[in-house]
């Protein structure tokens, strides 16, 4: 199945045509020239995190997995560029059997924003690429645009933000049929400095198109053990719901991890 829209930007569109593969080599050699150039600025300031995460899961099953994810902020004058990346290899298996299934997955996206002048409301532009081996769509690549605005609470102790835009999407099914179409886009981040060395955060996004509603929404305590190590734990739910279907298809995960803090 192929579905088409005549109103696409040429570059967009070559992008989104490519392999996945290339897509990966093509977005990995814009953002290191990126860095380069946002490093050769006299005054920058990068924040965020990086780091490893393990869960393991009995019921009827047995599920181990293993990600790496990382959340970086670049921001000089009126510009923020922000680095959202997880990467998960899932394995499962049934108790008392050597039968097993691995699961690999990723999730990735780069926002560029712009502060209007000295107002906590901003425009943005991000493209997103997402693969799942075991999805009704084991590939995704989305540009999307819209706006946002920061709120900050308790002397800049909390913060929120609320964004909302609009994209293109192209997918390939898990049947290898093709579909290009247009979605719409929501975001709700939270992160409360409850101490010096505590801190919770959420984070709930959800792209939504013709044929699918995709949501993922994590929330996480972190405990600083050193000035550059944190511990933490994670709550992560993954809920896609497929256009002719009302049951999702997803999961709720629990996992322990370590970060090094920028």
């Amino acid at each position: 199945m192929t579905t088409k829209h005549s109103i696409f930007p040429a570059c967009t569109k070559f992008y989104m045509a490519t392999n996945w593969k290339v897509q990966i080599e093509l977005a990995s050699v814009f953002l290191c020239v990126s860095a380069q150039c946002i490093a050769a600025e006299a005054e920058h300031h990068w924040s965020g995190d990086a780091g490893l995460d393990v869960s393991y899961y009995q019921s009827d099953y047995v599920s181990r997995s293993l990600a790496a994810s990382s959340d970086l902020i670049h921001k000089f004058n009126q510009h923020e560029t922000g680095i959202e990346a997880t990467v998960d290899n899932q394995y499962v298996t049934i108790p008392n059997s050597t039968a097993g299934i691995s699961r690999f997955k990723y999730d990735a996206n780069v926002k560029w924003k712009y502060y209007y002048a000295e107002t906590p409301y901003y425009s943005y532009l991000s493209p997103r690429i997402r693969h799942n081996d075991a999805g009704l769509f084991t590939a995704v690549q989305a540009l999307r645009t819209g706006g946002g605005r920061n709120f900050l609470f308790d002397e800049s102790r909390f913060e929120m933000i609320l964004e909302a835009g609009v994209g293109y999407r192209y997918a390939t099914m898990s049947d290898s049929g093709k579909v290009q179409e247009e979605l719409v886009t929501f975001t709700t981040k939270c992160l409360w400095d409850i101490s010096p060395s505590t801190a919770i955060k959420f984070n709930l996004t959800q792209e939504q198109s013709a044929l699918e509603k995709y949501r993922t929404t994590t929330l996480e305590l972190k405990n600083k053990v050193t000035e550059d190590f944190a511990l933490k734990f994670q709550l992560a739910e993954k809920r896609t719901y497929p256009y002719d279907i009302s049951v999702p298809n997803g999961e709720v995960r629990s996992s322990f991890g370590i970060d090094y803090e920028i």
